[in-house]
């Protein structure tokens, strides 16, 4: 998942994970990464 922001809403990125789990994805192989420039 990424973003334009360095950071997403968590109730965002709660909906966004549970979007992609519905599509049949493994979450629980999802890492979360600081993304720093």
């Amino acid at each position: 998942i990424m973003a334009r922001e360095p950071s997403i809403a968590k109730d965002e990125y709660t909906k966004i994970v549970a979007y992609v789990k519905s599509l049949g994805y493994d979450i629980s192989q999802l890492k979360t990464v600081p993304q720093k420039w």
